[in-house]
């Protein structure tokens, strides 16, 4: 159950109020970032492994966000599991060249860094665990590798939206609650939850990595190659008398256009009477059902008068529409005529538009970085008590708004560059190639999930890697049993000290409840989850024989191509067949009861 907004806001204010001593030691997480950080913890590891590791952890997602930025995917990547955070306005001017290994080499450097973070966090289990606050603001993402941070690496945009329930969030974006200081105090329970939240995520990996998509990458690439160097053939359309179509279908719609005006003065005076007819009808002296007769009749006898209007404006309609698609499908015509003599086409023109306007966004998020320093620099001048402390203040005054300047200037002549290009784009040719605008469009709206289906289907298609399909069976196996010591650890704690996911007896610091009823619920879950893992329950397949199931055990000892047409049909899952009890959706269904219909992000939270 959420709590109401007040008694969130009252555990935010507390975590805030509590947060004294931690302050010193994430101010340099807030400041130097993840690399420093772990550099400092590192030189006492028995003393600092739980934190330690949770570093790791987000060290890993700051890496997977670095290459992106270096190799320019941006968030082209947010329909892939693991790199599903968006990037925001970060973009890189100067992307390096990808490589088809690219995706696979930033998944298995993920699922190396979880392995290495396993180990410091089972370290530092059996030293003994000591407890760590952190302040989630604190957190950024060097995501350019400058090693300055901005507004856009802030790790609060990025997660929120993952660590938040979305109402929540609403509530304490409108309250100005995010802005504030959300300390959390992980403690021994909570280091088994990211133990566990690493082997899920590794487990993740290594099933990506058994379908190794890089073959797939590389023949697409190649493909797409030969395709841009395809031969082209003479141009079969007469230029000249394509011009002479586009404005015989261009005259001929001014016609329609003119006809249609006259037909609509004509039927005024017939629509206006109508109206006044109607208008009687209203009035309380002809509300008996003789009168009201009456007028409907002198209202049909109207209709049937200016049925000949109707009818020809009906028509005019129809071949307005027609004319419209012929003078397109001429236009594009034209289009393919010229595309060799107008410069860039569209597809060019957008994929430069798009650069200029991601290049503003950079900017603008610099600028609001720049424009919030100059504030706090200029509020310290205020306060400063010292000639010398206003010196050196007024010098970087100085400085910050000469930057903020060179800032503004740089947005300023993106934005010029930004109307030239359009100003260029002229009517003329945008009406020449609006069919071909037309299918971009669609080209560039469906294209990318097309081409994430494909590389999905294709990579299945493969042959997969029995290690790496076994290692996340064993990844998934080990998040279940860390978790299960979490919530046994968690049921035992005592204190009420702004906890990341509470007990029924405490409070969390990002504002949920979780009473006994919805972790008894998840602890269902997760056993039926062994269950499957191990091959004890079996996976319903709705066109096998009844009393048959898949067993993923058996399919983890000896897989095979996943074809997806053969295992919607049945088939392709034959060689995994049992028969015994399957997995039933009452668990999941229990569980989202109780969580009032939220099970999914709870799901997410607890792993």
């Amino acid at each position: 159950m959420k709590k109401p907004l007040s008694r969130t806001l009252a555990t935010l204010a507390l975590a805030a109020t509590l947060a004294g001593p931690a302050g010193a030691q994430q101010g340099e997480l807030a400041s130097a970032g993840l690399t420093q950080r772990i550099e400092t913890l590192s030189a006492d590891p028995a003393a600092n492994g739980f934190e330690l590791g949770a570093m790791m952890v987000l060290r890993a997602v700051e890496k997977s966000l670095q290459t992106r930025y270096d190799y320019g995917l941006g968030d082209r990547m947010v329909n892939l599991p693991l790199l599903r955070l968006n990037m925001g306005p970060m973009r890189n001017p100067n992307p390096r060249e990808k490589t088809p290994d690219l995706v696979a080499s930033m998944i298995a450097t993920f699922v190396e860094d979880m392995a290495e973070a396993q180990k410091v966090l089972a370290r530092a289990e059996r030293d003994g665990v000591q407890p760590f606050e952190l302040t989630l603001q604190d957190i950024w993402f060097d995501m350019d590798g400058d090693g300055t941070r901005s507004e856009a690496e802030s790790a609060m945009k990025l997660l929120a939206p993952v660590i938040l329930d979305r109402r929540v969030r609403r509530e304490m974006e409108k309250s100005g609650a995010l802005e504030q200081p959300l300390t959390i105090r992980f403690d021994v329970a909570d280091q088994s939850w990211l133990a566990a939240y690493t082997h899920l995520l590794a487990g993740v990996g290594n099933a990506i990595l058994a379908f190794d998509p890089t073959p797939v990458i590389a023949n697409l690439d190649a493909q797409l190659a030969a395709v841009k160097d395809a031969p082209r053939i003479p141009n079969y359309w007469d230029q000249d008398a394509v011009k002479a179509e586009i404005e015989t279908l261009k005259a001929e719609q001014e016609r329609i256009k003119a006809r249609s005006q006259e037909l609509r003065e004509m039927q005024k005076p017939f629509d206006d009477r109508i109206r006044a007819l109607r208008d009687e009808m209203r009035k309380p002296e002809n509300k008996p059902r003789e009168k009201r007769d009456a007028l409907n009749a002198q209202i049909k006898d109207i209709r049937e008068a200016m049925r000949p209007l109707t009818d020809e404006r009906s028509d005019l309609g129809r071949q307005s529409r027609l004319a419209r698609n012929e003078l397109r499908a001429a236009e594009s015509k034209l289009a393919q005529t010229e595309e060799e003599t107008t410069g860039p086409s569209l597809d060019d023109l957008r994929r430069m538009s798009k650069q200029l306007l991601d290049e503003r966004r950079s900017l603008q998020a610099e600028r609001d970085s720049l424009s919030a320093r100059k504030q706090e620099t200029a509020d310290q001048r205020q306060a400063a008590t010292t000639d010398a402390q206003r010196k050196a203040l007024d010098a970087e005054l100085e400085k910050l708004t000469a930057a903020l300047s060179q800032n503004m200037d740089a947005i300023g002549e993106n934005m010029k560059k930004s109307r030239d290009m359009r100003r260029d784009m002229t009517r003329a040719q945008l009406d020449a190639r609006r069919g071909f605008d037309r299918r971009s469009m669609v080209r560039d709206q469906v294209r990318p999930a097309i081409d994430i289906a494909y590389l999905v289907l294709e990579s299945l298609a493969q042959k997969p890697d029995r290690a790496r399909l076994q290692a996340a069976q064993s990844n998934w196996l080990n998040m279940i049993a860390h978790n299960r010591i979490f919530w046994r650890e968690l049921a035992r704690e005592t204190d009420n000290d702004r906890e990341w996911i509470p007990n029924p007896d405490q409070q969390s610091a990002l504002g949920i409840e979780v009473p006994a009823r919805m972790a008894e619920a998840w602890q269902k879950i997760l056993s039926d989850a062994e269950a499957v893992l191990e091959g004890r329950l079996l996976l319903p397949h709705p066109l096998m024989p009844d009393g048959t199931g898949i067993s993923l055990a058996a399919y983890f000892a000896d897989p095979g191509p996943i074809d997806l047409i053969e295992w919607i049909h049945g088939i392709g899952a034959y060689p995994y067949a049992a028969r015994g009890s399957q997995i039933t959706a009452q668990s999941w269904s229990q569980f989202s009861r109780f969580t009032h219909g939220r099970a999914g992000t709870f799901a997410l939270f607890f792993n």
